[in-house]
Protein backbone atom coordinates (compact mmCIF):
# COMPACT_ATOMS: atom_id res chain seq x y z
CA UNK A 1 0.00 0.00 0.00
CA UNK A 2 3.04 2.66 0.51
CA UNK A 3 4.29 1.41 -2.73
CA UNK A 4 1.07 2.49 -4.47
CA UNK A 5 0.75 5.76 -2.67
CA UNK A 6 4.39 6.45 -3.44
CA UNK A 7 4.02 5.60 -7.18
CA UNK A 8 1.01 7.76 -7.47
CA UNK A 9 2.69 10.72 -5.63
CA UNK A 10 5.51 10.64 -8.28
CA UNK A 11 3.67 10.02 -11.06
CA UNK A 12 1.67 12.96 -10.64
CA UNK A 13 4.77 14.89 -9.30
CA UNK A 14 5.80 14.88 -13.21
CA UNK A 15 2.37 15.90 -14.43
CA UNK A 16 2.38 19.35 -12.02
CA UNK A 17 6.00 19.80 -13.43
CA UNK A 18 4.65 20.10 -16.36
CA UNK A 19 1.27 22.13 -14.95
CA UNK A 20 0.06 21.87 -11.87
CA UNK A 21 -3.48 21.85 -13.22
CA UNK A 22 -3.01 18.67 -14.67
CA UNK A 23 -3.67 16.65 -11.31
CA UNK A 24 -7.39 18.11 -11.42
CA UNK A 25 -9.39 15.17 -12.24
CA UNK A 26 -12.02 17.91 -14.13
CA UNK A 27 -9.76 20.26 -15.51
CA UNK A 28 -13.06 23.16 -16.00
CA UNK A 29 -12.65 23.50 -11.80
CA UNK A 30 -9.08 23.79 -11.72
CA UNK A 31 -8.13 26.83 -9.50
CA UNK A 32 -4.72 28.08 -8.15
CA UNK A 33 -6.33 28.16 -4.88
CA UNK A 34 -7.74 24.85 -4.82
CA UNK A 35 -4.39 23.73 -5.76
CA UNK A 36 -2.55 25.09 -3.17
CA UNK A 37 -5.00 23.79 -0.43
CA UNK A 38 -5.00 20.48 -1.63
CA UNK A 39 -9.64 21.24 -2.30
CA UNK A 40 -9.96 19.14 -5.05
CA UNK A 41 -10.81 15.63 -6.84
CA UNK A 42 -7.21 14.10 -7.76
CA UNK A 43 -6.89 12.03 -11.31
CA UNK A 44 -6.73 8.58 -11.09
CA UNK A 45 -2.85 6.55 -11.42
CA UNK A 46 -4.75 5.27 -14.87
CA UNK A 47 -5.94 8.83 -15.64
CA UNK A 48 -2.12 10.07 -14.86
CA UNK A 49 -0.39 7.76 -17.11
CA UNK A 50 -2.59 8.44 -20.38
CA UNK A 51 -1.91 12.11 -19.49
CA UNK A 52 1.97 11.33 -19.54
CA UNK A 53 1.67 9.81 -22.20
CA UNK A 54 -0.92 12.32 -24.24
CA UNK A 55 0.00 15.73 -22.71
CA UNK A 56 3.78 15.31 -21.04
CA UNK A 57 4.65 13.20 -24.28
CA UNK A 58 5.82 10.67 -21.73
CA UNK A 59 4.76 6.94 -22.38
CA UNK A 60 5.91 4.66 -19.56
CA UNK A 61 5.85 1.41 -21.76
CA UNK A 62 3.18 -0.98 -21.40
CA UNK A 63 4.82 -3.48 -18.91
CA UNK A 64 5.34 -0.60 -16.91
CA UNK A 65 1.60 0.19 -16.70
CA UNK A 66 0.80 -3.35 -16.53
CA UNK A 67 2.84 -3.66 -13.09
CA UNK A 68 1.13 -0.67 -11.96
CA UNK A 69 -2.27 -1.40 -12.70
CA UNK A 70 -1.51 -5.02 -10.86
CA UNK A 71 -0.22 -3.59 -7.98
CA UNK A 72 -3.29 -1.08 -7.78
CA UNK A 73 -5.81 -3.86 -7.66
CA UNK A 74 -3.58 -5.80 -4.91
CA UNK A 75 -3.90 -2.18 -3.25
CA UNK A 76 -7.84 -2.07 -3.40
CA UNK A 77 -8.12 -5.78 -2.17
CA UNK A 78 -6.09 -4.88 0.82
CA UNK A 79 -7.69 -1.70 1.73
CA UNK A 80 -11.29 -2.59 0.71
CA UNK A 81 -11.68 -5.90 0.95
CA UNK A 82 -9.19 -7.09 3.33
CA UNK A 83 -7.88 -9.59 0.87
CA UNK A 84 -4.56 -11.65 1.10
CA UNK A 85 -2.11 -12.49 -1.14
CA UNK A 86 0.85 -14.83 -1.28
CA UNK A 87 3.92 -13.09 0.08
CA UNK A 88 5.41 -13.86 -3.87
CA UNK A 89 3.20 -11.97 -5.73
CA UNK A 90 3.38 -9.45 -3.36
CA UNK A 91 7.67 -9.71 -3.61
CA UNK A 92 7.17 -9.90 -7.73
CA UNK A 93 5.26 -6.99 -7.86
CA UNK A 94 7.28 -4.74 -5.55
CA UNK A 95 10.81 -6.05 -7.80
CA UNK A 96 9.15 -4.48 -10.97
CA UNK A 97 6.87 -1.20 -9.67
CA UNK A 98 10.01 -0.47 -7.54
CA UNK A 99 12.56 -0.82 -10.25
CA UNK A 100 10.21 1.28 -12.56
CA UNK A 101 10.65 4.08 -10.26
CA UNK A 102 13.83 3.60 -9.31
CA UNK A 103 14.54 4.84 -13.15
CA UNK A 104 11.28 7.00 -13.44
CA UNK A 105 13.09 9.73 -10.52
CA UNK A 106 16.25 9.54 -12.23
CA UNK A 107 15.32 10.17 -16.04
CA UNK A 108 12.09 12.67 -15.26
CA UNK A 109 12.02 13.74 -11.66
CA UNK A 110 15.49 14.40 -10.32
CA UNK A 111 17.03 17.78 -10.68
CA UNK A 112 21.26 17.94 -11.04
CA UNK A 113 20.68 21.97 -10.48
CA UNK A 114 19.67 20.99 -6.80
CA UNK A 115 22.39 22.02 -4.27
CA UNK A 116 25.26 19.77 -3.50
CA UNK A 117 24.34 18.12 -0.52
CA UNK A 118 20.60 17.27 -1.34
CA UNK A 119 22.08 15.85 -4.02
CA UNK A 120 24.54 13.64 -1.96
CA UNK A 121 21.63 12.60 0.27
CA UNK A 122 19.58 11.57 -2.90
CA UNK A 123 22.69 9.30 -4.27
CA UNK A 124 22.77 7.74 -1.02
CA UNK A 125 19.31 7.26 -0.62
CA UNK A 126 18.98 5.51 -4.05
CA UNK A 127 21.86 3.24 -3.52
CA UNK A 128 20.03 2.17 -0.03
CA UNK A 129 17.15 1.76 -2.29
CA UNK A 130 18.80 -0.38 -5.23
CA UNK A 131 20.39 -3.38 -2.84
CA UNK A 132 17.17 -3.43 -0.86
CA UNK A 133 15.73 -3.72 -5.11
CA UNK A 134 18.63 -6.45 -5.61
CA UNK A 135 17.58 -8.40 -2.24
CA UNK A 136 14.01 -8.75 -3.55
CA UNK A 137 15.20 -9.40 -7.07
CA UNK A 138 17.59 -12.59 -6.03
CA UNK A 139 14.55 -13.92 -3.82
CA UNK A 140 12.39 -13.86 -6.64
CA UNK A 141 14.98 -15.27 -9.10
CA UNK A 142 16.17 -17.85 -6.35
CA UNK A 143 12.73 -19.00 -5.95
CA UNK A 144 11.74 -19.03 -9.75
CA UNK A 145 14.77 -21.03 -10.39
CA UNK A 146 13.27 -23.95 -7.78
CA UNK A 147 10.11 -23.69 -9.85
CA UNK A 148 11.97 -23.89 -12.92
CA UNK A 149 13.70 -27.14 -12.01
CA UNK A 150 10.52 -28.42 -11.25
CA UNK A 151 8.78 -28.08 -14.71
CA UNK A 152 10.94 -29.29 -16.71
CA UNK A 153 9.24 -31.45 -18.99
CA UNK A 154 5.78 -29.46 -18.72
CA UNK A 155 7.06 -26.73 -20.64
CA UNK A 156 4.77 -26.79 -23.28
CA UNK A 157 1.51 -26.29 -21.11
CA UNK A 158 2.74 -23.85 -18.59
CA UNK A 159 1.32 -20.96 -19.23
CA UNK A 160 1.77 -16.88 -17.31
CA UNK A 161 0.60 -16.48 -13.59
CA UNK A 162 -2.31 -13.39 -13.73
CA UNK A 163 -1.02 -12.72 -10.70
CA UNK A 164 2.81 -12.82 -10.16
CA UNK A 165 3.44 -13.07 -14.05
CA UNK A 166 5.86 -15.87 -13.63
CA UNK A 167 5.33 -18.64 -16.29
CA UNK A 168 4.52 -21.14 -13.87
CA UNK A 169 1.17 -22.28 -13.92
CA UNK A 170 0.30 -25.73 -15.32
CA UNK A 171 -2.28 -27.08 -17.25
CA UNK A 172 -3.41 -30.38 -16.30
CA UNK A 173 -2.86 -32.89 -19.67
CA UNK A 174 -6.62 -33.96 -19.41
CA UNK A 175 -7.48 -29.79 -19.68
CA UNK A 176 -5.62 -29.00 -22.56
CA UNK A 177 -6.45 -32.16 -25.02
CA UNK A 178 -10.50 -32.11 -23.93
CA UNK A 179 -11.25 -29.12 -23.11
CA UNK A 180 -15.27 -29.46 -23.16
CA UNK A 181 -14.55 -32.38 -19.85
CA UNK A 182 -13.16 -29.42 -18.03
CA UNK A 183 -14.52 -29.59 -14.66
CA UNK A 184 -15.47 -26.37 -12.76
CA UNK A 185 -14.02 -27.12 -9.33
CA UNK A 186 -10.85 -28.51 -10.66
CA UNK A 187 -8.32 -26.51 -8.63
CA UNK A 188 -4.85 -25.19 -10.79
CA UNK A 189 -2.20 -23.12 -8.94
CA UNK A 190 0.92 -21.33 -9.50
CA UNK A 191 4.16 -23.20 -8.94
CA UNK A 192 5.64 -19.48 -7.81
CA UNK A 193 2.88 -17.54 -6.00
CA UNK A 194 0.97 -20.83 -4.63
CA UNK A 195 -2.14 -18.48 -6.06
CA UNK A 196 -5.06 -21.01 -6.79
CA UNK A 197 -8.15 -20.75 -9.00
CA UNK A 198 -10.87 -22.94 -10.12
CA UNK A 199 -10.31 -23.67 -14.14
CA UNK A 200 -12.79 -21.91 -15.29
CA UNK A 201 -12.03 -18.80 -12.90
CA UNK A 202 -8.85 -19.12 -14.43
CA UNK A 203 -9.54 -18.92 -17.93
CA UNK A 204 -11.67 -16.12 -17.22
CA UNK A 205 -9.14 -14.53 -15.60
CA UNK A 206 -6.28 -15.36 -18.17
CA UNK A 207 -8.23 -13.73 -20.93
CA UNK A 208 -8.91 -10.14 -18.85
CA UNK A 209 -4.99 -9.74 -17.53
CA UNK A 210 -2.92 -11.42 -20.06
CA UNK A 211 -4.32 -12.30 -23.61
CA UNK A 212 -5.97 -8.21 -23.05
CA UNK A 213 -8.98 -6.93 -25.89
CA UNK A 214 -6.91 -7.78 -28.28
CA UNK A 215 -6.70 -11.24 -27.86
CA UNK A 216 -2.91 -11.74 -27.94
CA UNK A 217 -2.98 -10.55 -31.12
CA UNK A 218 -0.57 -7.52 -30.49
CA UNK A 219 3.12 -7.76 -29.25
CA UNK A 220 5.05 -4.95 -27.94
CA UNK A 221 8.75 -4.68 -29.63
CA UNK A 222 11.63 -5.53 -27.10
Amino acid sequence: MHLHAATEVLLKARLVREHWSLVFSDLRKATKHKFHDGDFVSVTVDATMDRLRDIVGLDIGQANRGAINELTRTRNAFTHYGHAAPAYTVETQIARVLGFLVDFIRTHLYDSRFPSQFGEEFNDMMERIQVRLGRIDSLVKDRMGDVAAALRGMTDRTVLCPHCRQYAVVIPQEDRDRTEDLVPEAMLHCRFCTARWSSCDLARLYVLEVVGPDNGQLHPCE
